[in-house]
């Protein structure tokens, strides 16, 4: 299954999550209610919906003059079927609505300004609005496994804000979250490091066995990421902008190949693949 096909599936209520959401552009003026619908909408089956909210707030008491808090997010509205809407809705949402979700983040952002408001430099008046933006996107899509990414962008002043991006990987049938443990046999073991560790010197352009400091990273042996997704070449493993090198090379991604890492994966794990549409039975 080629995972950039991703509407030619839409049977399952699970795979409703396939639609990525809209790409967001400048953060608009303040909009409140039930949010603007979503352009991907007539894909999603009965039950779901996808809703773009904007909005600006004053982070502070005094208003005038004060700076704001622009949000720019992409919910994803699910009623039906209740098992699994129930399921999603508390893993993306903590189980609350759009609205309730969007108001925690403002109230979250507004005791973070008020406990450490930005320093100001006497006779310069001008203030800095913060920017929080949050996309939800897929990356890979089976029958009864699909793996999403959240994406979100924040700013809170200085030179630059920050990229976070965390991946669900999610068992559609067994509605749970899977980790790396479920797939592999020994997660943290050398030979899996190893092939981690050669990813990363193909990433940063060195040769075989070349210490990674040599490149874009600060050490010979990064720590390893336990944020992965799944896709129809491999598992792929992320770092945010500071994990493993500097903010100036962005978020660090590899695939490892199936092929290679096979060896390694636990039967149950090969077995579970065939739910995100991943066979590996055939060598």
């Amino acid at each position: 299954m080629k995972k950039n096909t991703l509407y030619q599936i839409a049977a399952a209520p699970l795979l409703a999550l396939a639609v990525s959401a809209a790409a967001c552009g400048n953060l608009a003026p303040a909009q409140t209610g039930a949010g603007q619908p979503n352009s991907a909408e007539a894909a999603l089956p009965e039950g779901y919906a996808l809703r773009r909210f904007t909005r600006s707030i004053h982070l502070a008491e005094k208003r005038t003059g004060s700076p704001r808090l622009n949000m720019d997010l992409t919910f994803l509205e699910i009623k039906k079927p209740e098992r699994k809407a129930k399921f999603l809705r508390e893993l993306l949402y903590s189980g609350n609505s759009a609205g309730q979700y969007q108001n925690a983040l403002a109230g979250e952002y507004r005791d973070m300004y008020r406990q450490n408001p930005p320093r100001t430099i006497p006779g310069d008046s001008s203030l800095v609005d913060w920017e929080y933006r949050e996309n939800l996107n897929i990356h890979g899509l089976g029958e009864h496994g699909v793996t999403l990414g959240r994406e979100k962008d924040v700013y809170t002043g200085g030179a630059h804000g920050m990229r976070t991006k965390i991946y669900y990987v999610v068992d559609g049938e067994a509605l749970t979250v899977l980790k790396l443990p479920d797939f592999f046999r020994d997660p943290q073991g050398a030979e899996l490091r190893a092939f981690v560790m050669e990813e990363l010197r193909r990433y940063s352009g060195l040769a075989e066995g070349q210490p990674l400091s040599e490149g874009i990273f600060f050490e010979n042996e990064p720590e390893m990421s336990s944020n992965f997704f799944i896709t129809e070449n491999g598992l792929g493993l992320h770092w945010d902008p500071y994990d493993i090198a500097p903010y100036s090379e962005g978020s660090i991604e590899i695939t490892l190949p199936w092929r290679t890492i096979r060896p390694l994966l636990k039967q149950e794990a090969i077995e579970r693949l065939t739910k995100f549409g991943i066979y590996l039975f055939v060598s």
